[in-house]
């Protein structure tokens, strides 16, 4: 049987002339005067008249969008008598990345004030899946969440507790750098990881993340010095609205707008050229515009040898780079050229040295290659003609596409999640896309590179080990799409997932169940009863991001602070107050003692510029980053 504790109407009646008295007052599109969320059209039934509020109960507060749409937009919260009655684009202080807003940030009430959200601590008693739920205190809540971890901890070992990514959130200390993890390495359990395979998603990242070190791009106001861009399974016009400006600034500074797709979007459209092609061949037509630009001697001879692995040798017996120990039998790690000038195999970095891109070399009996010549052949078995056969792409178009790419420099690829990640190998199509913007120069350079997630999540620019591992204390870790295999081997016992809908994440839906049926305990710390909450033992009420202190890191390169705004709705708790009470429990309290401005002092303490959270405060709540 439901709960009906978490189903009580949220929405007292106002009339309409209230209601339209609060919209001109705050400028607000949804009038909720001391009303939390629920049916608007409630909102118009003739009701007894209220007094209009005055202008000086009404607050505007700078705050962020910290859900996972890669926006990280600035919101302007109107606030009046205690409760959000509007929305609208927060500005960033600088000309060159205007307000922006879009329809899922204008409407941020609705999910503040949506009348399922999750209100209480629940246990399930019917067994998971079963819907039947049990109000409970947060004291059993935070206790039986500690004794049942203990227990498990005690019989398997800490490893044995899986603490899953946040996917919901971007912020630093409830959202996917968060509590959740130093929780999970103070107690020694096992963790996914925030970057490079984030579950469902993982394709992209692990590709980026294996290509380059880090799943970081560039700002999508960098497009603006593009000369071309490849929108590349990417309906941004649709699905990233604020950011589409960008892309039709470039344009109107003289840029080719190419999309990749083979259906005929919104953002197919608006673009100079929309390129359809057989789903999940992606990898052919890169693998094809290589060929051509290679074939063509289009590519940027100076940048590949000087910034790519391209003329380091590689052993045809292993596969592996032919190492300095390979050859004299040292202990140097030192990769290897063939020296054009000496004619002879040197370690890279040989003064005076000018390495050979191409060719095949004998080295104590170690046949080699150079790593160019081996994407050299690998990309002859893809030219135009035989990969037109593979994508549907006419021979023609994909090499005017080469060719437009290579010589309107620089250019970027804007890639999309959903058109590369969710195929077999989608991975090793991302490597593609970075491979063929590499060849052309564009690899760290404005206007160039290859983005997905816009901006970058900055851990690459903050040093985050004190926060997430203190003390040297590590998290076990575990890749999100090994959790099923895991737990069939008896290596996981419990989950706990924090904002994240883990199942609907997860490419096998129905094993992540199974997998997920046979732990002896789930906790599920959420907004809202995902398909992940079905299946909890315990179930515990989030706090939204207008209810708890943050600071959001991601989607661009400013550091934006997130205000608690409201105070939050019946008993929900940030995921730092929930982690913190469990901690204090188990005997772990002293790592979660202090505030969420001391946290976020912590992660910016490694910034060389010494930006501290009271300075972005003083700015208005919004600082690029400086370093």
């Amino acid at each position: 049987m439901k709960d009906s504790s978490n189903s009580e109407s949220l929405l007292p009646r106002i009339s309409r002339r209230t209601f339209l008295k609060l919209s001109g007052a705050a400028g607000a599109v949804l009038a909720l005067y001391k009303a939390f969320g629920g049916n608007l059209l409630h909102a118009l039934e003739p009701a007894s008249a209220q007094s209009s509020p005055s202008q000086s109960s009404i607050v505007k507060i700078r705050t962020a969008h910290v859900n996972n749409c890669d926006g990280s937009c600035g919101l302007l919260a109107t606030v009046y008598d205690g409760n959000i009655v509007k929305f609208s684009p927060a500005t960033f202080n600088d000309p060159d990345f205007p307000p922006r807003i879009c329809l899922r940030g204008l409407s941020q009430i609705q999910y503040e004030y949506h009348p399922d959200r999750l209100k209480y601590p629940m246990v399930q008693t019917g067994g998971r899946g079963s819907g039947q739920w049990k109000r409970i205190s947060w004291d059993e809540a935070i206790s039986l969440i500690a004794s049942k971890l203990q227990s498990i901890i005690s019989k398997y070992g800490s490893k044995s507790i899986y603490i899953a990514p946040y996917t919901g959130n971007l912020s630093v200390l409830n959202g996917l750098i968060g509590s959740g993890y130093r929780f999970a390495s103070v107690i020694g359990a096992s963790a996914g990881d925030f970057e490079g395979d984030n579950e469902g998603d993982s394709a992209s990242p692990a590709g980026a993340v294996e290509e380059l070190g880090a799943f970081d791009g560039h700002e999508l106001n960098d497009l603006v010095n593009s000369k071309m861009i490849i929108l590349w399974g990417n309906n941004l016009a649709e699905t990233d609205i604020p950011d589409m400006r960008f892309v039709l600034d470039a344009r109107d500074n003289g840029a080719k707008i190419v999309y990749i797709d083979p259906r005929f979007t919104p953002t197919a459209a608006v673009v100079d050229q929309w390129v359809p092609l057989r789903p999940g061949t992606d990898g052919a037509l890169a693998l094809s515009m290589m060929n051509v630009i290679i074939n063509n001697g289009l590519y940027d001879s100076d940048y590949v040898t000087n910034y790519t692995v391209a003329p380091f040798l590689v052993r045809q017996d292993t596969m592996l780079f032919l190492r300095e120990k390979d050859v004299d039998g040292s202990a140097s790690e030192k990769y290897m050229i063939y020296d054009t000038v000496s004619n002879s195999v040197v370690p890279y970095d040989t003064p005076g040295s000018i390495p050979a891109l191409t060719g095949s070399y004998a080295v104590n009996g170690i046949l080699t290659k150079t790593a160019f010549q081996m994407l050299k052949e690998l990309v002859d078995n893809y030219d135009p003609q035989s990969a037109s056969s593979i994508t549907g792409v006419p021979a023609d178009t994909i090499i005017s596409l080469a060719q437009d790419f290579a010589s309107r420099k620089p250019a970027a690829i804007k890639a999309g999640f959903g058109g590369i990640s969710h195929w077999y190998y989608g991975d090793l199509t991302y490597r593609a896309l970075i491979t063929l913007s590499a060849l052309c120069g564009y690899i760290g350079v404005h206007g160039g590179g290859v983005t997905t997630y816009n901006g970058a999540l900055l851990d690459a620019a903050i040093d985050l080990t004190d926060w997430l591992t203190p003390d040297g204390k590590q998290y076990n870790y575990i890749p999100p799409l090994s959790f099923a295999d895991e737990v069939f081997k008896g290596n996981i016992k419990a989950a706990w997932f924090p904002l994240d809908n883990f199942i609907n994440q997860q490419g096998d839906t129905n094993r992540t169940i199974k997998a997920i049926q046979q732990l002896e305990f789930v906790i599920v710390t959420d907004v809202f009863m995902t398909p992940t909450a079905q299946y909890a033992d315990i179930v515990l009420p989030m706090a939204t991001q207008y209810e708890k202190e943050d600071l959001l890191l991601g989607g661009n390169f400013f550091l934006q602070y997130t205000p608690k705004i409201v105070e939050p709705l019946w008993e929900a708790k940030s995921d730092l107050d929930i982690f913190a009470a469990v901690a204090q429990q188990m005997g772990y309290g002293s790592y979660f003692s202090g505030t969420p401005d001391e946290y976020i002092d912590l992660v910016l303490s490694t910034l060389p510029s010494g930006t501290k959270l009271a300075d972005i405060k003083a700015n208005g709540g919004v600082m690029r980053l400086k370093d």
